[in-house]
């Protein structure tokens, strides 16, 4: 795929996957500009002690941990294999002495390690553990609670699913010139890879197509995995949807109806190559891995756009922001990979993680009037409080 002006606007085209309320169950998917409302994400330096997460201080149990560290400060290869390599070394080297000093700790136990993102997933005995501990350690650069991620249930639409007044597409479509774009750029998604993270794909679906390179292979190589609560690929898993979300969120990017069909088209951009990565069993985060499902897709997928319709919703002290999120999504953005993010369906002000990095494409919900529905997060964006670590 030659990497043209043209082309990237219909990458980002495709990326705007949730703002069509109608998709294959008709419902609403949230997502919004997000907001960091001057929370302080930039890396502390060597002279700064490492932060903690105070909801993590004042837990008890069991509980998970993302132990962040330094991130990799060059500048990547423009080639995806080249850069890929420079973040995989830079966390073998900088992981070693931490993750040692983490199995030699009581009640804490080393669950799964990152190199999108500098990070350590550990799970630690909050009421037998000091947390100090943990941030004392090295090239710790913060401590933080991992969020049990979900995806938003679609809020029930008060309209009905209406066509639009020409009566061939959705008013989804429409409200995001759809139509428009694929003849202007003479596309509608060909040879553009988008892996949807979330609950599952549903291949018999008569309007939706997951990519493949072995039609023969009934675990659809290349485009399909499962990722097990450990942060490894499941073995031998087929395509399969543990909730309905996924395949929803699938068909919102890429349903295309059939040819004897005369209902309109709802797909964002129907020609993609659709990968999916299931990360939410059942719709919650409790056995799953997202970052591991990011690193699979940009490694072994070579994806160009990475959905994830989940989130971490708010906690006690409001939004979750995640530390683990940002570099992440910045290295990805960097190997020219669109992370596209739904805030969620919680209200104005409650953006959840990751939709809340400055660096996703974060999507809010609109209703049949191209409103803004009441139900859409969203907040203000502050873009200077994300610079790269």
């Amino acid at each position: 795929m030659t990497d043209t002006r043209e082309q990237w606007t219909a990458i980002l085209l495709t990326a705007l996957m949730v703002l069509s309320l109608v998709a294959i169950a008709g419902t609403g998917l949230a997502g919004s500009a997000a907001a960091t409302d001057g929370i302080d994400t930039q890396a502390v330096d060597d002279d700064t002690p490492a932060t903690i997460d105070p909801e993590l201080e004042e837990a008890t149990g069991t509980e998970q941990v993302y132990v962040v560290l330094d991130q990799y400060e060059g500048d990547l290869s423009t080639d995806r294999d080249r850069a890929i390599a420079q973040l995989q070394e830079h966390a073998e080297t900088s992981q070693a002495s931490v993750t040692d000093s983490l199995d030699m700790m009581a009640h804490v136990e080393v669950i799964n390690d990152y190199w999108i993102t500098n990070a350590v997933r550990a799970e630690v005995d909050a009421s037998e553990v000091d947390t100090a501990e943990l941030a004392s350690i090295e090239g710790v650069q913060s401590v933080e609670l991992r969020p049990d991620y979900e995806v938003p249930e679609p809020e029930p639409s008060v309209e009905s699913a209406l066509e639009s007044d020409e009566d061939d597409y959705t008013y989804g479509l429409d409200q995001v010139n759809a139509s428009e774009t694929w003849a202007d750029f003479n596309t509608q998604g060909e040879d553009v890879k988008v892996a949807v993270l979330d609950t599952g794909f549903d291949v018999d679906h008569q309007d939706l197509d997951l990519y493949t390179e072995d039609a023969d292979d009934p675990t659809y190589p290349g485009g399909w995995v499962e990722i097990g609560p450990d942060g490894d690929p499941v073995e031998g898993s087929e395509p399969h949807d543990t909730h309905y979300h996924g395949t929803h969120v699938g068909g919102t990017v890429g349903a295309a109806a059939p040819a004897d069909d005369d209902t309109p088209a709802y797909g964002v951009a129907p020609n993609v190559d659709l990968q999916h990565g299931l990360v939410l069993p059942d719709g919650s985060g409790a056995d799953s891995d997202t970052i591991a499902g990011f690193e699979y897709v940009v490694e072994e997928m070579d994806s160009d756009v990475v959905s994830m319709s989940f989130g971490a919703g708010c906690g006690l002290t409001g939004p979750v922001y995640e530390d683990a999120w940002i570099p992440a999504i910045q290295n990805a953005n960097d190997m020219d990979v669109v992370a596209v993010t739904s805030s969620g369906n919680s209200g104005e002000g409650c953006v959840g993680s990751p939709a809340n990095t400055y660096d996703s494409f974060s999507i809010g919900a609109s209703n049949e009037a191209g409103e803004i529905t009441d139900f859409s997060s969203g907040n203000t964006i502050a873009a200077d409080n994300w610079d790269n670590p």
